[in-house]
């Protein structure tokens, strides 16, 4: 029978090899260093919710096949409070800064997830195209007008709740809805205009009308509809110097 001494060694030894599987460092080795601290980002936004520690966060992430950037964001003083922010893509300097947050910091998925095999993919002709209700939508695979791309279902959906709304837009090129304009003013870049819809709480869709030409700026329209909410012949497709965009689903 071995000594209570030998016992107690094994169990240490054990102890410490079991530990060492869920440390920082290893799970750390699936992301790169952190591309930038203390600001926290509107782009792209998969899922936010609370976390105990690093690890769950990035664990949270690598479970999530779309998820390829991550935010961390550290307890406040006098909080205990961890927030954890998955990205499907990968946020840089040039994403849209939501606000400065003292001890965020934004990582990068070495095993970035394969984004999806179809949408957004050339195409030719409808059945190139494979998820229900996808069609080749001027050369592109896209969900039908008014259909809701769907981030971690790769589908294609008829609806989708205001809160699971993301920051992706899908463009449908030459296009527009009539009549059901939120806001029209004028805007410098598609860019901008994606921002006037996020900060609207109920913007599910944006026009962007480039018709008037060099030197004078480009107009934006959020909507609360998309395609499938209005009358078909409100849905102008064929007219060059619109395109239309759509949010993308959770």
């Amino acid at each position: 029978m071995p000594s209570a001494r030998f016992c107690t060694s094994a169990l240490f030894i054990i102890f410490i090899h079991v530990a060492a599987t869920f440390t920082i460092d290893q799970i750390d080795e699936h992301y790169d260093d952190v591309r930038i601290d203390d600001v926290i980002f509107r782009d792209a936004v998969l899922f936010e919710s609370k976390v105990r520690s690093k690890i769950d966060c990035f664990q949270r992430c690598r479970k999530l096949e779309g998820c390829a950037s991550v935010t961390f964001i550290r307890e406040t003083a006098g909080t205990t409070s961890k927030t954890c922010r998955g990205h499907y893509d990968v946020v840089t300097s040039f994403s849209v800064i939501s606000s400065s947050v003292q001890g965020a910091r934004t990582y990068k998925r070495r095993d970035k997830p394969v984004n999806s095999d179809w949408v957004e993919k050339s195409c030719t002709v409808n059945s190139e195209c494979p998820a229900t209700q996808s069609v080749c939508y001027e050369g592109l695979c896209l969900c039908t007008p008014g259909y809701y791309y769907s981030i971690s279902q790769n589908a294609c959906l008829t609806s989708c709740a205001q809160h699971d709304l993301r920051g992706r837009f899908f463009k449908y090129a030459n296009a527009y809805i009539s009549l059901n304009n939120l806001l029209s003013s004028p805007s410098e870049t598609v860019a901008q205009c994606f921002d006037m819809c996020l900060t609207e709480p109920t913007c599910r869709t944006v026009d962007y009308d480039y018709t008037y030409g060099a030197g004078v700026r480009d107009y934006c329209s959020t909507q609360q509809v998309s395609a499938l909410d209005v009358p078909a012949n409100y849905w102008n497709s064929g007219r060059v110097g619109f395109h239309h965009y759509q949010r993308a689903c959770v």
